[in-house]
């Protein structure tokens, strides 16, 4: 496909050129000057030069013919009386060979042949008007007669001839008249030959001038096609400029010789306030520039007038430029210069960057705020791969920037979520853009610790993610406080089992899963030391709480995991058993206890024997509420004291029925 930018390369066709000449008049008037002497030449030739070449054999065979007829006239007359033709004959023959004659006629005074070397015309009477109105009046008269032809007898010439009548004349008086019939055919063939010779030469020159004319018509062609092609694409190239400076959203502006606005687009209208009508014409640095900034500005143009060039010509720099308010604010500028004869203009881009730097200033607060954030900040691509991160995360997980830029956070992994925990993660992210929680990560020196991350989506314009970025604090100091507040809450501070309000918790979600399971029981165990005050009076608080702690791991290692074991308060202790298939596996786990609590304690050099008695209640056997197992199991407990101690009791009507 042609470069409509490019200028033709190729010669225009015949055809192109000629359409080319004559739409232009110059051109025109040439071509319509080769077509008429391309075509007059030969005509002119033929009509006018030929024929006069012809009478020019003519008139020169009269000049012959008056010699001739003046000789022969001696022969024939002597003193104006005619002489007999007898006397004449042999002359006459002589005449015919010097003179080339084909005939010789003599006519008396009133047309009659008197002598021919034709014996056959003697006699005869020439009656025709050229002979009454010419000859017989002097004049000499002359045709060109044709092979086959007619001559002025009506006879037909066996060669081309020149037939000539010449008078004789005496005294003004018509005597007779010579017929002389010359043979011009090797003339007529020569000049007809030279004639047709000058023809083929004059065609050759007017071809060669027609080729020449059609060469340059040619060139012509071309070079007025260049030029229309370069004023059309001028005028495009100006049109385009225009378009596109009323388009543009930046303003464009024309800078004249002396400073002047030459163009002004609307865009600069819109940026600066003034109109095209207000600004063209106008002082460019006193329009739009503030005035302490007049003086620098007329230095830069005054060398940019000399030299066409300046320290801001040729590349981009940002100034403060003046509304039509009075409103200063930042402008960016790119000028170029244009030289032509009349010296250096300039072309300047305006851009108003208001928003830009607005935007910028946001940016640096933005990024100030990330440096200086407490939580660590990771910002992703679309695809997850790091691209930025802020000193809190290197604090936090040990890596610098550079060590994670382009890798993906699964090097953060802790392991302790498995797959369906980032894919819920990942699935709350791409539903509604965003994720908050608690997650375990791993420290570069192999460190686990939990943090509260929160993980949004950054979307395009066209609704896709273009990146990720995540924010996280490590919470470890705040799970260590929450463990601590659990444990008080929950746990006994001396023993470390669970206490009160964690044993109900355990015992009423243990007697919900039972009721799930039909067949399964839930068992609960209260437990109070037999003896203990004794220790405790005996060798003091500290040696009873030792006692208590070590009576809380054999009690502990007596139950299993799924049990729990905790401490009421004093020496009074319960323990839940989970999902026990019967009676009898409580007992067996009460007895066990016993034998377990009845070795004796060795406690600072001290050894202390205690005993356990046991109250025992089973769900849903006895009980199905908590206040009631509770009830029936502290119950058997004080029936197992008063039975002799450090026994168990199973509940029982007796119990009951106690107090």
């Amino acid at each position: 496909m042609p470069n409509p930018e490019s200028p033709p390369r190729c010669t225009p066709t015949l055809k192109a050129a000629l359409v080319t000449a004559w739409q232009t008049r110059f051109l025109r008037n040439i071509l319509l000057a080769l077509v008429f002497a391309a075509s007059i030449m030969p005509l002119y030739t033929k009509f006018v030069s030929h024929p006069q070449y012809v009478n020019l054999l003519v008139k020169m065979t009269e000049d012959d013919a008056a010699r001739v007829a003046s000789h022969l006239s001696q022969a024939f007359y002597e003193e104006g009386v005619a002489v007999t033709v007898t006397e004449i004959g042999p002359h006459i023959q002589e005449i015919l060979q010097d003179f080339r004659l084909v005939k010789v006629k003599l006519f008396s005074a009133d047309g009659m042949v008197i002598y021919s070397t034709d014996p056959a015309d003697e006699g005869k009477l020439n009656e025709h008007a050229y002979f009454r109105e010419q000859v017989a009046r002097g004049q000499v008269y002359s045709k060109i007669v044709h092979k086959k032809t007619q001559t002025a007898e009506q006879l037909f010439s066996a060669a081309d001839v020149v037939e000539t009548y010449h008078p004789i004349m005496h005294a003004g008086r018509f005597l007779g008249a010579f017929e002389l019939y010359y043979d011009v055919t090797e003339r007529l063939h020569t000049m007809d030959h030279l004639v047709e010779a000058a023809l083929i030469q004059m065609i050759a020159l007017v071809v060669l001038l027609t080729m020449g004319i059609l060469f340059f018509l040619l060139r012509a062609a071309q070079t007025i096609a260049e030029r229309n092609w370069l004023q059309r694409s001028l005028q495009a190239s100006e049109e385009r400029f225009r378009s596109i400076a009323d388009s543009a959203q930046d303003g464009i502006i024309e800078i004249g010789y002396k400073g002047e606005i030459l163009l002004w687009n609307p865009a600069a209208e819109r940026i600066f306030g003034f109109n095209a009508q207000e600004a063209l014409g106008t002082d460019l640095h006193r329009l739009i520039a503030p005035l302490r900034f007049a003086m620098r500005f007329d230095e830069h143009f005054a060398h940019f007038q000399r030299t066409g060039t300046g320290d801001l010509i040729g590349r981009t720099f940002e100034m403060i430029g003046l509304d039509k308010a009075g409103q200063e604010f930042p402008v960016e500028i790119s000028l170029a210069a244009i030289e032509d004869d009349e010296g250096y203009r300039a072309i300047g881009i305006v851009r108003d960057i208001r928003q830009r730097k607005e935007a910028e200033q946001r940016l640096k607060l933005g990024s100030r705020v990330i440096q200086h954030a407490s939580e660590g900040i990771i910002v992703t691509d679309a695809r997850g791969n790091i691209s930025m991160s802020n000193p809190a995360f290197t604090q936090l997980t040990g890596y610098t920037e550079a060590e994670v830029l382009g890798a993906n956070p699964r090097l953060l992994q802790s392991g302790r979520h498995n797959q369906e925990f980032y894919a819920s993660l990942w699935a709350a992210v791409m539903d509604s853009g965003y994720w908050q929680g608690e997650i375990w990560n791993r420290r570069k020196n192999g460190e686990i610790f939990p943090e509260w991350m929160s993980l949004s989506a950054i979307r395009g314009s066209d609704g896709q993610v273009t990146n990720y970025v995540a924010m996280f604090s490590d919470i470890s100091k705040l799970k260590e406080a929450a463990d601590d507040l659990e444990r008080m809450a929950f746990y006994d501070p001396l023993t470390a089992l669970p206490n009160r309000m964690l044993f109900k918790e355990r015992l009423e979600r243990s007697l919900k899963e039972a009721k799930r399971a039909d067949i399964k029981h839930t068992g609960l165990l209260y437990l109070d030391l037999d003896k203990f005050k004794q220790v405790n009076d005996t060798y003091g608080h500290t040696t009873g709480d030792a006692l208590l702690q070590e009576a809380a791991k054999r009690l502990t290692g007596s139950v299993r995991e799924v049990d729990t074991v905790a401490r009421l308060g004093g020496d009074e202790f319960a323990i839940v058993l989970q999902e026990i298939p019967d009676v009898a596996t409580a007992t067996r786990i009460a007895e066990k206890i016993i034998t377990a609590i009845h070795q004796p304690f060795e406690i600072a050099g001290h050894r202390c024997e205690v005993g356990a008695s046991i109250g025992i209640a089973i769900a849903p056997d006895d009980a199905t509420t908590i206040a009631e197992l509770i009830e029936l199991a502290d119950a058997a407990m004080y029936q197992a004291k008063k039975d002799g101690r450090n026994r168990f009791k199973l509940c029982s009507v007796e119990t009951r029925g106690r107090p």
